[in-house]
């Protein structure tokens, strides 16, 4: 469906798509406007179609939070991380007012969610060690 879209209208249409705020959207497009269309079209195909498959069985060792945009519809970004929350028992906060593109939309709530997390889990690993 890209493809019938004019370059600067898939854009628009991207950015809109992710962005909640005018910031966002301005911001959105200034990083898009680099980008050529084909170019645009072939970062849309890795993330739809090679993402699940580059990331079904990964296993991380080290802390993880999982941040989710309260309105983001972008593919199953959101049901993807609801799952793999559900699966993995890694803590998911919701970015309130926001779409895929939280940081740009309410970076005073992303920032707090991850200075909230440092804290925790660099309290967590103290308490794991012992003071000589």
């Amino acid at each position: 469906m890209a493809k019938c879209l004019t370059t600067n209208l898939l854009r628009k249409s991207m950015a809109w798509s992710v962005s909640e705020s005018r910031y966002s959207y301005q911001k959105m497009l200034s990083m898009l406007k680099s980008l050529s269309k084909a170019e645009i079209i072939q970062q849309m195909r890795i993330a739809y179609e090679y993402f699940i498959v580059e990331n079904k069985d990964v296993d991380f060792s080290f802390p993880i939070l999982i941040l989710v945009d309260e309105k983001d519809s972008t593919g199953k970004v959101k049901a993807y991380c609801k799952e793999w929350a559900k699966q993995t028992g890694y803590p998911l906060h919701f970015i309130k007012q926001a779409k895929h593109f939280a940081n740009g939309d309410n970076p005073e709530q992303v920032n707090k969610e991850i200075e909230k997390f440092i804290i925790e889990t660099v309290h967590k690993e103290r308490k794991n060690y012992a003071v000589l």
